[in-house]
């Protein structure tokens, strides 16, 4: 499987969790359409080398192991752009409009080896409207609001 096969996974999931959330789909006024092509179009423009992709790697799904160190678990593994598995990084737990994306993303390229920030920041914000939908569920003014503004983060650019 591919990184865009992955996109199109991730886009069915939202799909369908909308279809299970009708009031979500009001609060987040996303066109998964175009939020699908613009993350394809990023999958496709990679020119780096194949790499092996967790495909669903957030901080939920990293454990601090006390003989290995950090431990990735859970993976949709797929093959393509590396930066995908950055999303969540860069985006991190803080409401979009207190996060410098781009400051976060050069962090990862400072700290990561192979890094390219400007794809690590435009993968956050391409699977944006995606982070939004995991959220909205949670009916917490808290989660409401990070939907909201990972979606404004997303038709802002």
């Amino acid at each position: 499987m591919g990184v865009e096969d992955r996109v199109r996974f991730l886009i069915q999931l939202t799909r369908f969790r909308l279809d299970r959330l009708p009031a979500a789909s009001g609060v987040l006024g996303i066109g998964l359409d175009a939020m699908q092509g613009r993350a394809i179009a990023l999958a496709r423009s990679y020119e780096g080398a194949p790499h092996l992709v967790h495909g669903d790697l957030h901080p939920g799904n990293v454990l601090r192991s006390v003989t290995d160190g950090a431990v990735a678990i859970d993976p949709r593994a797929c093959v393509g752009d590396p930066h995908l598995d950055l999303a969540d990084w860069v985006l991190g737990p803080a409401l979009p409009r207190d996060v410098d994306l781009r400051e976060r993303a050069d962090e990862l390229g400072r700290s990561v080896p192979g890094v390219d920030p400007d794809r690590a920041c435009a993968w956050a914000i391409a699977l944006a409207p995606i982070l939004a939908c995991s959220v909205v569920g949670d009916p917490s003014a808290a989660a409401q609001q990070k939907a909201r503004e990972l979606v404004v983060l997303w038709q802002s650019r």
